[in-house]
């Protein structure tokens, strides 16, 4: 399995095959592997035609200011044996990614929550800062219940006082109507989307347990 994303060129260095050049040479890694990316709406024909990738779904990106919950009774990550919270995380991804998890989620200025029902991981969820405001992914649960529950959490620790407070994003795939419901009932604004799609093959994964995207650059 591989991901791709953040092709960037400078503006005025584009319309000159480069970004061209520099996705097929990335491609050239991947082999015979899946390979999956969050293209731009616009541009999703193109990567169809050009380089065989595979329309799965939208996701959709949403902004705001949520006031979050601070008593939630969730552990954090460290609290947890790594080994379950990535036998977790494997079951929503199409691989498993252990060396990008344990950095993943030990980035400053940043938390990741746990829920547990007895010995058993029921979800979990992460929140980090980035250049405005701050970023919830991964969010993955059982139920929309612990999801919700979850995101208060994670939005609670933005307005814990011990760090600088500003607007939440929150990615979710369009499939995931429940998900979408969440982001919406908080009054969270659509501002952002992207296509997911896959070369040689569609992964099948468990959209309905999938509430937040970890990366629309690493999937």
């Amino acid at each position: 399995m591989s991901f791709g994303g953040f092709l960037v060129v400078r503006p005025e260095l584009r319309n000159l095959g480069i970004g061209d050049a520099l996705l097929r040479r990335g491609l050239s890694h991947t082999e015979e592997r899946i390979c999956g990316a969050d293209g731009v709406f616009e541009m999703q024909d193109v990567y169809a035609r050009k380089y065989g990738f595979i329309f799965a779904y939208r996701n959709i990106r949403w902004e705001g200011e949520i006031a979050g919950v601070k008593d939630h009774g969730f552990v954090r990550a460290a609290e947890v044996p790594f080994e379950e919270l990535l036998e977790y995380d494997t079951r929503h991804f199409p691989a498993e990614r252990r060396s990008f998890l344990e950095k993943w989620i030990s980035q400053p200025e940043s938390t990741c929550f746990v829920s547990r029902n007895g010995d058993e991981i029921t979800g979990y969820g992460m929140i980090r800062r980035c250049v405005s405001g701050w970023k919830i992914g991964p969010l993955f649960a059982e139920d929309e219940m612990i999801a919700e529950d979850l995101f208060l959490a994670l939005c609670g620790f933005v307005d814990s006082g011990s760090v600088k407070s500003g607007p939440v994003y929150f990615d979710t795939p369009e499939p995931n109507v429940k998900a979408v419901a969440i982001a919406e009932k908080y009054g969270m604004v659509e501002v952002f989307g992207t296509a997911r799609m896959y070369r040689n093959e569609v992964p099948k994964l468990p959209l309905n347990n999938i509430f937040g995207v970890t990366s629309f650059e690493m999937g």
